[in-house]
């Protein structure tokens, strides 16, 4: 759904809210439907905005006394909220390694990981963030939270995680 504008002092502008006045008291309307070509259809839905709490992420790291090895790294949505249910999720990443970095699992879920295969001494970092969509179409993006992953002998990898 596109923009709902109002002309205000000879421009056209966004409206932020629309109140109605029923029966005397002034109330903020819940949405606007407009007819075009004998069709009904809803212009504008009076939802809050749509925001993220931060994620969390978390690594985990294994190699055995041999290559070759791997590292994972999650990251979670904490919590939407605002917009109009449901929310899609879309996670992205950038990667400066060398290629070995693969997505596990789904990464349209409220949840993302990352793993890192190779041999020992193995490394890749990059950011991570997640676009939230709602049913709207209106869309966020969480706060780039960046990887670290190194692939060691006699176990270890995956961190520092910082988020920021």
């Amino acid at each position: 759904m596109g923009s709902f504008n109002i002309k205000a002092g000879g421009a056209w502008r966004p409206a932020k809210a629309v109140h109605v006045n029923a029966s005397g008291a002034w109330r903020a309307a819940k949405e606007v439907w407009v007819r075009s070509g004998g069709t009904w259809r809803k212009a504008w839905v009076n939802a809050p905005e749509l925001t993220i709490i931060p994620m969390d992420a978390y690594g985990t790291g294994y190699s055995a006394e041999h290559s070759p090895g791997w590292a994972t790294v999650d990251f979670y949505i904490n919590s939407v909220s605002g917009g109009t249910t449901p929310y899609s999720y879309q996670w992205s990443y950038t990667d400066t390694g060398f290629g070995g970095v693969t997505v596990v699992g789904s990464s349209t879920a409220t949840s993302f990981t990352l793993r890192l295969s190779g041999q020992a001494g193995t490394t890749s970092s990059g950011n991570v963030w997640c676009t939230v969509t709602d049913a709207n179409g209106n869309s966020t993006d969480s706060a780039l939270a960046y990887y670290q992953l190194e692939i060691e002998y006699g176990g270890g990898g995956g961190g520092p995680i910082i988020i920021g």
